[in-house]
């Protein structure tokens, strides 16, 4: 239901004139904890060196660039029979169309052979090596986004310890694949 949502949504080609980019918002975030948390900075300095070949790949890998939600997990998709509604778009602006699309996989963290079911949802066919290359490297941004933003919130007295090891080690196993697959 959400991979048809998503992809008339992705079909319809709507921009809104903004854009919502995960590594200038993460950078964002890490020039506030230069200025307040030097521990925090450098924490997060170093996970972004470890993702600037993924970064690199997505830049030159030029995808549709449309309206997307940008944060789509459980509490944010609502589901009346055989309705399906999306919510809270504070996050949504123009961006690459892979970040919704790799939420179809991403929040399961399928074994590399199942990103196809998955996928097949989205497409209606088999996914492509590039394709799933692709995506794989926009779900280790999404992770490192919200890895980063966790340790800002966690100095802000935002308790999200809960998420911090899951988002953690996504990040880490999609970077490694996305790498693997780029050829890094």
């Amino acid at each position: 239901m959400l991979a048809r949502k998503l992809k008339t949504l992705h079909d319809a080609n709507i921009s809104v004139g903004f854009g919502f980019e995960y590594e200038k918002e993460a950078d964002h975030v890490i020039d506030i904890l230069r200025l307040t948390d030097a521990l925090a900075y450098r924490r997060t300095i170093a996970e972004k060196e470890a993702m600037l070949p993924v970064f690199e790949f997505l830049r030159k890998d030029q995808w549709q660039v449309s309206l997307c939600h940008n944060d789509l997990y459980e509490p944010n998709l609502l589901v009346d029979g055989d309705n399906l509604h999306i919510i809270d778009w504070e996050f949504s602006g123009d961006a690459d169309i892979g970040y919704d699309i790799c939420k179809l996989f991403a929040v399961h963290n399928p074994d590399y052979q199942e990103y196809d079911y998955w996928l097949g949802q989205y497409y209606g066919r088999e996914t492509t090596f590039e394709e799933k290359r692709h995506l794989i490297a926009c779900a280790a941004v999404i992770y490192y986004y919200w890895y980063i933003w966790g340790i800002y919130a966690g100095k802000n007295n935002q308790d999200v310890s809960n998420y911090m090891m899951a988002w953690y080690d996504k990040m880490n196993s999609f970077r490694i694949k996305a790498l693997e697959m780029i050829g890094e």
